[in-house]
């Protein structure tokens, strides 16, 4: 890092509650869990702001911008831990402590405001400076709650009035720092929408695009195309889909973040899984329009169908209508030439298998 002071947002996403959870759990199930809740947390804040340090249960970010929507990404880290709660409750079949108590957790953010540099012990990077002090001494407060958000006034003056309206005035004062006015969000309202299933399949009734493929290939071939990577990429036809993957290791809460163009992706997560006869997945793809696609595989004689429902809506304004018929149109062309794509990577996946059984037997 270089040795220059910044100023910026600093933020702490703490988990609340994980003192408690770790102590009365098993340690391994607990250690993984608050893995895959830290990687969420950090996946959450969507890059906005950098992860300066990890510290125990909690993460600090810091950026060097200063901007009215830091308080939209400390919303989004909030809704994005709680949906991967929500998630790891659904997915997991262990009846350990850990498994089974892992809906006690929650989180609670301290946003502040101020200078910052990074000082070199070693080989170890160290932030440094007052309001870091402030940031980490916020969250030993008074506040009347376990889940919230605490902006100090410096980031509370960038929200909007009418998001102001959901925060209450609060001043800690602590030794050496002094007081610090702000105001705090409770969550609980938020927790309590992130933790709903999200929608239920698409309904043929709701659809406004359907396709169905049959192909030349067994229920775990199509479960292969729909769920690899790799294979989703072959059929969308794009150059590269990274994969990350969902509660305790299964399919839900799994993200496909489909590179395309010049520095745009696609993030496609999977809100329902049922392996290997059903997935849902969400996606945002232009000017807010939220599209669902709900993929089902059934055996269909000594052939696989599989079939793709879609909906999509959001799209605000005149961009926003525009948008969803474009979104039509394109889809409509896409969908076309999927299925002999489908069917060309399940012939050359079957082909590898054959090279790999001769190879093995000779």
């Amino acid at each position: 890092m270089p040795d220059t002071t910044v100023t910026g947002p600093l933020v702490i996403a703490d988990i609340s509650g994980y003192t408690a959870f770790i102590a009365d759990t098993e340690l391994e199930h607990s250690r993984e869990i608050l893995t895959e809740l830290l990687e969420t947390v950090v996946s959450s804040m969507g890059g906005h702001l950098t992860v300066a340090q990890l510290e125990g249960d909690a993460v600090c970010f810091v950026g060097t911008e200063t901007r009215p929507e830091v308080l939209d990404w400390m919303e989004q880290c909030f809704i994005g831990f709680h949906r991967r709660l929500r998630d790891i409750r659904t997915s997991s079949t262990c009846e350990c402590r850990a498994c089974s108590t892992v809906g006690s957790l929650t989180m609670k953010l301290v946003g502040h405001h101020g200078s910052y540099s990074w000082h070199r012990v070693g080989k170890i990077e160290q932030l440094v400076g007052t309001p870091v002090n402030a940031v980490h001494r916020l969250l030993k407060n008074t506040i009347p709650s376990h889940e919230y958000i605490f902006l100090s006034q410096p980031l509370l003056d960038l929200v909007p009035a009418r998001r102001r309206d959901a925060f209450v005035a609060h001043i800690e004062t602590y030794d050496h720092v002094g007081a610090i006015p702000g105001a705090f969000e409770d969550l609980a309202p938020l927790r309590a929408i992130a933790s709903q299933p999200e929608r239920g399949p698409v309904t043929a009734e709701e659809a406004k695009l359907s396709s169905t493929y049959l192909i030349d290939g067994t229920v775990d071939d199509a479960w292969w195309l729909i769920s690899d990577p790799t294979a989703r990429a072959g059929w969308l036809h794009q150059p590269h889909v990274d994969y990350k993957g969902g509660a305790r290791g299964h399919m839900l809460g799994a993200e496909y973040h489909c590179h395309h163009g010049k520095n745009k992706t696609t993030v496609f997560r999977v809100i329902d899984a049922q392996e290997p006869s059903l997935m849902t997945i969400r996606s945002t793809v232009a000017a807010g329009v939220v599209m669902y696609d709900t993929e089902t595989i059934a055996p269909e004689g000594d052939r696989v169908r599989i079939d793709m429902v879609f909906t999509w809506g959001g799209g605000g304004g005149l961009k926003g209508i525009i948008a969803e018929k474009v979104t039509g149109m394109v889809m409509r062309k896409e969908v076309a030439a999927w299925g002999p794509r489908m069917q060309d990577l399940v012939r050359e996946r079957r082909e590898r298998r054959t090279v790999a059984e001769v190879a093995a037997a000779s």
